[in-house]
């Protein structure tokens, strides 16, 4: 069907408000980006952009236990380095590597053992005997329900997160995948669904929206409940290392 000339008349405004809506949003998002990377002169802040398939070590395995290769497979354990770094460790991506299967962190390819991060770098700690908030330890499941955002905005107050999204949101089932949590930005306006949150993202290497892993199908499909914003719905769980400095 060609639009007729009215169709296209009354198609174009709208076409171009939600461009220039995106546009803000974008914009102003990129500001918040800007507004940490002011606040970095020493690295404090923000922690390390780190790429999985960086050339030097991305056909190599990161677990003596599988052929898994940090490009493959490395996403927990890029987030895991990138925040151990900005909690203060100073070595290479390869001996984290190395370091977490001395400690026998690995259970094949899975970092099965996350309280073994702790020996190699001794400003992370996992706690089981420690609830967030009264709720829940460091292990956070959200597939089956949405985020405690509350929890999150917690969590992220003290140090980056490490949290879970789906690789492929437009597939079932879910493909596990993790980056490295931010920095959270409430639903704007208030009482939409419109929030945010910032990441470091260890398969494109750079810092992103989590909304990248956003399926818009979510919207119509039944599986989210009303109120329920975008994040709630992306994040499908996390793991929270607590940083002492």
């Amino acid at each position: 069907m060609i639009p007729t000339v009215s169709l296209k008349n009354d198609i174009e405004p709208l076409l171009i408000e939600l461009v220039d809506e995106l546009d803000k949003k974008v914009t102003a998002f990129a500001y918040k980006i800007y507004a940490l990377l002011d606040r970095d002169d020493t690295g404090e802040h923000l922690p390390p952009t780190i790429w999985q398939c960086e050339p030097s070590w991305r056909d190599k395995p990161y677990s003596q236990q599988s052929s898994l290769t940090f490009c493959q497979a490395g996403c927990l354990v890029c987030s895991t380095y990138s925040l151990a770094r900005w909690a203060g460790y100073d070595e290479t991506l390869l001996v984290w590597a190395w370091n977490l299967n001395l400690a026998e962190a690995f259970v094949g390819g899975e970092l099965k053992h996350p309280s073994r991060v702790e020996p190699v770098c001794n400003n992370l700690r996992w706690r089981y005997d420690k609830w967030l908030l009264g709720q829940e330890t460091s292990y956070v499941d959200w597939r089956r329900r949405p985020v405690d955002l509350e929890l999150l905005e917690y969590a992220l107050d003290l140090s980056p997160v490490v949290v879970e999204v789906d690789f492929k949101p437009l597939t079932r089932p879910v493909d596990q995948h993790f980056v490295l949590a931010i920095h959270y930005e409430p639903p704007c306006p208030e009482g939409s669904i419109e929030d945010d949150l910032l990441i470091m993202d260890s398969w494109t290497g750079t810092y992103t929206n989590a909304l990248t892993y956003f399926n818009p199908a979510w919207l119509d499909d039944g599986t989210m409940a009303p109120g329920v914003t975008k994040v709630q719905r992306t994040l499908t769980g996390a793991r929270v290392w607590e940083v002492v400095r």
